[in-house]
């Protein structure tokens, strides 16, 4: 007899949201049991987002923009028009916290703090093997623990590695209306670097130096330039370190596994991470809606699901073959992007939700060379893919 009907490996952003969405009204009735290593109470990530109007989380979002500024390399700044989107932050210790509270009481939810060694599937049955030796069964096993091995052969992976300080000054120098979205005023390499900056308040800000690149940089090296940055940019001689936050976020190409039968991923191993730009928030709650529908009208988990048409994943891998190749730099790609169009378009063409005009605006405003240089390279590398799977 199964222990439950549904188990989920990790009670993360994508395992609490899915625990979230199968029980809310007009769910049936079901046995979920959430199993995480941690007790989920620290304040280990923060995520954001972007969005125009309300979402179901609305009373945990800890500050929101919706004034920002891009800053290219040479030390220009822009307003960025961003036609009704506002820019939010929700701290990880007020969303589980939250999603706690909101699961507490549920009738056939249970909790169970251990580590997690493998989660396997027979025919219709999951099973999730536990540091303590023991085996918990279901029907269905959703896991957000990471699945990928290898990348396949003629796919990229990039990742997007970023250490962030939350300062505090003396004096107020922030404007906690106005946030910086991508700053390129720190030294480049082969990875595409930038810094952001999210005013707290008057006299505080998180502050992270970020990079997309194929390997990850030491968490000292990240320090040495937030330092640099925080002192040379910023002019802040004198600061206080209050939290650091660090975290790397694969930004690929490579589909999503999907292990069959009764396990499925979900949030980022699921492929929820947007592969161009590593947000991952907002597609979580597209990803674990979907399969509480599914699974309410009897159908399998991710059956139908899509975050947006089909043509945005070829953008996504053109993007990143332009980075990963360095067919353009990475700081003249968000450049073309942020200073040529309304910040408005480019958000709804990264939201997939862009009209078409939107979209050949977008498309228009890079550089044509490098990303048809990458588009024919990605289609090559799909031929080449299917032909080694037909062998």
């Amino acid at each position: 007899m199964a222990d439950a009907d549904i188990l989920i490996a990790g009670a993360g952003a994508a395992g609490l949201s899915l625990a979230w969405a199968l029980t809310r009204p007009g769910q049936p009735p079901r046995s979920i049991t959430l199993i995480d290593r941690d007790d989920k109470r620290a304040n280990d990530r923060t995520w954001c987002f972007w969005e125009r109007g309300d979402n179901p989380f609305e009373e945990i979002v800890y500050r929101r923009w919706a004034d920002l500024r891009f800053v290219t390399a040479a030390g220009r700044s822009v307003d960025l028009d961003l036609r009704g989107h506002v820019y939010k932050m929700i701290r990880g210790s007020d969303f589980y916290a939250h999603l706690r509270q909101r699961l507490e009481g549920v009738p056939g939810v249970r909790w169970v703090q251990a580590g997690i060694e493998d989660v396997t599937e027979s025919g219709e049955q999951a099973a999730i093997h536990l540091a303590d030796g023991r085996t918990l069964t279901a029907r269905w096993a959703f896991t957000s623990l990471p699945m990928v091995k290898a990348v396949p052969p003629g796919r990229i992976w990039l990742w997007q590695d970023f250490v962030g300080w939350t300062v505090r000054v003396d004096q107020p120098v922030f404007d906690p209306r106005r946030a910086t979205l991508m700053d390129f005023r720190v030294p480049q390499a082969v990875e595409t670097r930038f810094v952001y900056v999210l005013p707290l308040s008057a006299r505080e800000a998180l502050v992270e130096h970020t990079l997309f690149g194929a390997e990850r940089l030491p968490v000292a090296a990240h320090e040495a330039a937030l330092d640099a940055y925080v002192r040379g940019v910023l002019g802040l001689e004198r600061f206080d370190i209050l939290d650091r936050e660090h975290g790397a976020i694969p930004m690929t190409d490579a589909p999503p596994p999907r292990p069959g039968g009764a396990v499925v991923a979900i949030g980022t191993a699921g492929g929820a991470s947007k592969p161009s730009t590593g947000y991952t928030f907002r597609r979580i709650q597209a990803q674990t809606g979907a399969i509480a529908r599914n699974l309410a009208a009897g159908r399998p988990p991710l059956a139908g699901f899509a975050y947006g048409p089909r043509r945005f994943g070829w953008y996504d891998r053109a993007l990143l073959n332009v980075l990963a190749l360095g067919r353009r730099p990475g700081a003249r790609v968000f450049e073309d992007l942020f200073t040529r169009l309304p910040a408005g378009d480019v958000l709804d063409f990264l939201s997939e939700t862009a009209s078409v005009g939107q979209e050949l605006r977008v498309l228009a405003a890079g550089a044509p060379l490098p990303f048809m240089t990458a588009m024919a390279d990605v289609f090559a590398r799909t031929l080449r893919g299917s032909a080694g799977g037909r062998r």
